[in-house]
């Protein structure tokens, strides 16, 4: 559904971090400011195209990304989330999907340590490509999955965990709506059910 590029590329550039600033009064020399940048990048992925379209920064200092994988043992693209600690080492990754292309837009961490993917599928659902809703807990293991969509393409762009413990996914349809294609808004329960 989106790009070709051999190796997913994490960058992150934290902010400028003053160490000292100090200045003498009456005459005497002025310190020198000391400004420090830390940075790091790191690459994850396989021999074929991986890419990242989704990151966070998670409750323990790490990062949640999420995107898609031709590397993985399907044969085919997959959902790719991968979890790193504060210096972006790779913690645990995993995997989503069936036989055919499925890719993943968007991630939040949840309120119970998990997360929510949304993002578009062409392995299960009504035909075509359909929105994909996977929940996993903290340790990416899988706990549900959901596809929502018509006989069209349809896509999850982008998913937010509701204040209700629901999840809301923002999209695209070419199944439903007044033209070719429109803004496609679902709302479910806690279990990825539509409501």
């Amino acid at each position: 559904m989106k790009h070709n590029l051999k190796t997913l590329l994490i960058v992150v550039l934290c902010a400028f971090l003053p160490l000292s600033i100090m200045s003498c009064g009456g005459g005497g020399a002025a310190d020198t400011s000391v400004t420090t940048i830390d940075t790091w990048e790191k690459t994850f992925g396989g021999i074929n195209v991986d890419w990242g379209y989704s990151v966070q920064q998670t409750t323990d200092g790490g990062y949640i990304i999420v995107g898609e994988t031709e590397s993985s043992v399907s044969g085919s693209y997959d959902v790719y989330l991968i979890k790193t600690d504060s210096s972006g080492n790779l913690e645990w990754e995993k995997t989503f999907g069936g036989a055919d292309y499925d890719s993943g837009d968007s991630v939040q961490q949840t309120s119970d340590g998990g997360y929510i993917i949304a993002g578009g599928t062409y392995s299960s659902g009504a035909g075509s490509a359909d929105v994909y809703l996977i929940k996993t807990d903290s340790a990416g293991n899988l706990q549900w999955e959901k596809s929502f969509g018509g006989t069209s393409d349809d896509s999850g762009l982008s998913v937010r965990q509701t204040s209700d413990g629901g999840y809301i996914i923002a999209g695209e349809t070419y199944s439903f709506g007044a033209g070719l294609a429109d803004d496609y808004l679902i709302k479910t329960d806690s279990s990825g059910n539509v409501q």
